[in-house]
Protein backbone atom coordinates (compact mmCIF):
# COMPACT_ATOMS: atom_id res chain seq x y z
CA UNK A 1 0.00 0.00 0.00
CA UNK A 2 2.84 2.42 0.81
CA UNK A 3 4.44 1.91 -2.61
CA UNK A 4 1.14 2.46 -4.45
CA UNK A 5 0.54 5.64 -2.38
CA UNK A 6 3.95 6.91 -3.49
CA UNK A 7 2.97 6.35 -7.10
CA UNK A 8 -0.39 8.10 -6.66
CA UNK A 9 1.21 11.05 -4.85
CA UNK A 10 4.25 11.22 -7.15
CA UNK A 11 6.71 10.83 -4.26
CA UNK A 12 9.81 8.68 -3.98
CA UNK A 13 9.45 5.61 -1.71
CA UNK A 14 11.78 5.29 1.25
CA UNK A 15 13.93 3.22 1.24
CA UNK A 16 14.66 3.81 -2.42
CA UNK A 17 15.65 1.36 -5.11
CA UNK A 18 19.21 2.66 -4.81
CA UNK A 19 19.31 1.64 -1.15
CA UNK A 20 17.94 -1.78 -2.07
CA UNK A 21 20.71 -2.12 -4.67
CA UNK A 22 23.29 -1.22 -2.02
CA UNK A 23 21.89 -3.92 0.27
CA UNK A 24 22.15 -6.50 -2.52
CA UNK A 25 25.77 -5.49 -3.23
CA UNK A 26 26.63 -5.97 0.45
CA UNK A 27 24.94 -9.37 0.67
CA UNK A 28 26.69 -10.55 -2.50
CA UNK A 29 30.03 -9.41 -1.08
CA UNK A 30 29.30 -11.32 2.14
CA UNK A 31 28.61 -14.52 0.18
CA UNK A 32 31.75 -14.01 -1.91
CA UNK A 33 33.83 -13.43 1.22
CA UNK A 34 32.43 -16.54 2.91
CA UNK A 35 33.08 -18.63 -0.20
CA UNK A 36 36.69 -17.42 -0.65
CA UNK A 37 37.62 -16.85 2.98
CA UNK A 38 38.87 -13.33 2.23
CA UNK A 39 37.53 -9.80 2.71
CA UNK A 40 35.78 -8.31 -0.31
CA UNK A 41 36.14 -4.62 -1.13
CA UNK A 42 32.96 -2.84 -2.22
CA UNK A 43 33.10 0.29 -4.36
CA UNK A 44 31.75 3.40 -2.60
CA UNK A 45 28.07 4.10 -3.11
CA UNK A 46 26.84 7.67 -3.30
CA UNK A 47 23.16 8.19 -2.75
CA UNK A 48 21.83 10.70 -5.27
CA UNK A 49 18.66 11.77 -3.44
CA UNK A 50 18.09 12.16 0.29
CA UNK A 51 14.69 11.62 1.96
CA UNK A 52 12.58 14.73 2.43
CA UNK A 53 10.01 15.70 5.03
CA UNK A 54 7.32 15.18 2.35
CA UNK A 55 7.90 11.43 2.73
CA UNK A 56 7.04 11.48 6.43
CA UNK A 57 4.12 9.21 7.30
CA UNK A 58 1.89 10.26 10.18
CA UNK A 59 -0.39 7.73 11.83
CA UNK A 60 -2.88 8.29 14.65
CA UNK A 61 -1.94 7.05 18.10
CA UNK A 62 -3.15 3.66 19.28
CA UNK A 63 -6.09 3.82 21.69
CA UNK A 64 -5.95 1.86 24.90
CA UNK A 65 -8.19 -1.25 24.63
CA UNK A 66 -11.25 -1.57 26.84
CA UNK A 67 -10.63 -4.12 29.61
CA UNK A 68 -13.32 -6.76 30.05
CA UNK A 69 -13.50 -8.56 33.42
CA UNK A 70 -9.78 -8.03 34.13
CA UNK A 71 -7.57 -5.57 35.96
CA UNK A 72 -4.87 -3.59 34.24
CA UNK A 73 -1.35 -4.98 34.74
CA UNK A 74 0.03 -1.42 34.82
CA UNK A 75 -0.63 1.42 37.21
CA UNK A 76 -2.36 4.10 35.18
Amino acid sequence: MYFSDCILRDTQPEPSGEEGLQDVRIVEALYDSARNGRPVRIRPFRKTVRPTSRQRILRPGVRKPELIKVQSASRD
